[in-house]
């Protein structure tokens, strides 16, 4: 991976100290725990991201949240439209208690912020969004006029309607409409109609189950079965 920390400028660091309590040294990773004690999740959330956002040596944002119990409050959404003005995208780690993570993630995500529950999960994220960039930067102008993407009215369609995370299934069929192979599948809404696709298929099959807003099975404390 070729992440790198950013060096916060001097200007950012003199935004921080504003909210920061004296004593506190500034350093990035952010630790706003102490301003928050004096000032509230609200305040320091929106002053620390609006100071990052205007740093042009940080890339992304990567926010670890921590919910229930002492959970730091703050609005998502100002941060989620600074982040956006900025032009640059935000990323969550959350730990903290079941129910109050999976509220939190339902809000991020309704407002485009993906949430992860494992740290490795989320660095592989932010290095693949930052991976694509370059890539494409890579591609001239002129190979893209004469060789465009191509892309589907079905896979269009999904994109366009749908915020946040994608599940596996319509993940893939977004690919399949970009011309990439994908495994035949089907979906199933009831024990009888996942026999029948399965009798079409062919044995082995392989049962994975589906829940929106979630990435795999391990985002959910349910348990699934593979036949």
């Amino acid at each position: 991976m070729n992440l790198t920390i950013a060096n916060l400028s001097i200007s950012t660091r003199e935004k921080l100290k504003t909210v920061f309590p004296d004593w506190m040294p500034i350093s990035n990773p952010v630790d706003l725990w102490p301003a928050v004690e004096r000032h509230g999740g609200d305040v320091v959330y929106k002053a620390a991201v609006e100071a990052v956002c205007a740093d042009p040596g940080v890339d992304a944002i990567f926010i670890h949240a921590f919910t229930g119990g002492f959970f730091l409050d703050f609005d998502m959404a100002v941060l989620a439209d600074q982040a956006k003005l900025a032009g640059k995208p935000v990323f969550c780690w959350v730990i903290g208690t079941s129910d109050a993570a999976k509220k939190f993630k339902l809000k991020a995500l309704d407002l485009k912020i993906p949430v992860f529950t494992e740290l490795f999960r989320a660095v592989e994220c932010i290095d693949a969004v930052f991976t694509r960039k370059k890539n494409l930067e890579r591609v001239s102008r002129t190979t893209m006029e004469t060789d465009p993407f191509q892309i589907n009215e079905t896979s269009r369609q999904i994109l366009e309607s749908r915020a946040g995370i994608l599940d596996e299934y319509l993940s893939k069929q977004v690919l399949a409409g970009c011309g990439i192979p994908i495994t035949e599948e089907y979906l199933a809404a009831s024990v009888q109609e996942a026999g029948q696709n399965a009798g079409s298929l062919g044995f082995p099959v392989v049962m994975k189950g589906l829940k929106d807003g979630t990435i795999h099975k391990t985002e959910t404390t349910e348990g699934w079965n593979h036949s």
